[in-house]
């Protein structure tokens, strides 16, 4: 997946480099097409969810994700108080590596490294509040249909070995859930036909279920690709990525 958004990213930059290159006076107000770039960072509810609640009860974990990073391009159509954002979003938390499990006694059992990573195809809409030649506030509402992969690689001591029977391994499970995000913006005119976007928000992400995507024994067993990823207690496995964010855009009108 990452070379062929790397390949989009570098095509969606080629196209804007080779755009004619012309001085003219911007206005918001006429505006009506800008591909863009946006960049984010968001405080997560993850914490520990991507492993600590399947990697077996009673454990403590020295590390966890409390913050994503979001990266999106995509293009604006604005038609008068409205602007339409289409774009494709790809969602990164920090990748942990070497997250040390111990029990109730402090013995060490095993570490676990976990990558949590996602695409969102996605549709918003901004409304203008406010509005002048080179400037405007807006509401934005977005949604879309978000695709996430958790990946865990677990190597074990000797007493983790002795307590679950289990040697290394590593899973990879994925589910998919729609995003919601609501944001209040700020887009002014930085240079010539460039503007820069400042937005701030909330966003809704809750996956309640996720599967198997390959064939593993793990802390639940042996389980098969394509069947329900399960928590400690039975339960399927969850994930939030809810949280309060703030971006970064730059917008290129055309």
């Amino acid at each position: 997946m990452k070379a062929g958004l790397l390949g989009w990213v570098c095509g969606f930059a080629l196209v804007l480099g080779v755009l004619p290159a012309h001085a003219r006076q911007l206005n918001l107000i006429n505006e009506s097409f800008a591909p863009y770039l946006r960049g984010g960072y968001q405080v997560s509810n993850l914490k520990k969810s991507s492993f600590a609640e399947s990697s077996g009860t009673g454990n403590e974990f020295s590390g966890d994700l409390p913050f994503i990073a979001n990266y999106e391009f995509g293009f604006v159509w604005a038609i008068k108080e409205v602007s339409l954002r289409f774009g494709f979003e790809v969602i990164r938390p920090r990748a942990e590596k070497g997250i040390l499990a111990t029990n109730a006694s402090g013995t060490e059992l095993f570490t676990v490294d976990t990558d949590v990573s996602g695409y969102v195809p996605r549709l918003g809409v901004d409304i203008n509040i406010k509005q002048w030649p080179s400037a405007r506030i807006f509401l934005n509402a977005s949604y879309g249909m978000a695709n996430v992969t958790v990946q865990n690689s677990y190597g074990f001591t000797a007493a983790g070995q002795a307590a679950y029977s289990l040697a290394n391994f590593r899973e990879e499970v994925k589910g998919s859930a729609a995003l919601q995000e609501y944001a209040l913006g700020w887009e002014y005119n930085a240079f010539d036909t460039t503007t820069i976007v400042l937005d701030a928000g909330y966003r809704y992400l809750k996956l309640d279920g996720l599967s198997h995507n390959v064939d593993v024994t793990n802390f639940q067993g042996a389980v098969t690709k394509g069947s329900s990823a399960l928590n400690n207690t039975g339960g399927n496995r969850a994930l939030d990525l809810s949280g309060y964010f703030a971006s970064l855009h730059l917008r290129f009108w055309l």
